[in-house]
């Protein structure tokens, strides 16, 4: 018997809360979590992913979305699964800038790994949000297949 794992059990919650968290939502939040979904699933294509747990509102309502626009796309079981998640969101002038973590480990021995943190810039669009680009603000990477037992190698890109 398999024990329960909390990443599957987070998702139904975030499922079940799904049409409570919209209806709670106010207009600028539903639409730009909705743009954020769609990008991030634009840009990690086909694969399966976990959720990275949501600290807060916003993040919850991306969450969401991004169960609502790719249903089953969950892989709690896979030994190197991608993590997604959005770390929340501001506004610059007229640009919402969302901050979108992904990273990757192996499930068992937790030796090969990568993190990349992103800045999503959306600008609004009629009723909704439209992306205009993402900027990778940090990567790390390690792992023994990367030759960094010890060390990981950090790159951070700062492009404006």
């Amino acid at each position: 018997m398999r024990p329960a794992h909390a990443i599957p059990v987070l998702c139904a919650a975030l499922a079940l809360a799904a049409t409570h968290a919209v209806a709670q939502a106010s207009d600028a939040d539903l639409p730009l979590a909705r743009a954020t979904a769609a990008r991030i699933l634009h840009a990690i294509g086909q694969g399966p992913f976990l959720l990275v747990p949501p600290p807060a509102r916003f993040d919850t309502l991306t969450a969401v979305e991004l169960l609502a626009q790719a249903p089953g796309r969950l892989d709690p079981e896979s030994d190197y699964a991608l993590y997604i998640g959005t770390r929340g969101a501001r506004i610059e002038g007229d640009t919402a800038v969302v901050t979108v973590e992904m990273h990757k480990k192996e499930r068992w021995k937790g030796m090969n790994w990568w993190r990349s943190i992103y800045e999503y810039r959306f600008v609004p669009d009629g009723a909704g949000w439209r992306f205009v680009r993402g900027v990778r603000r940090s990567h790390a990477d390690g792992g023994d297949v990367r030759g960094a037992l010890v060390r990981p190698s950090l790159h951070v890109a700062d492009r404006r």
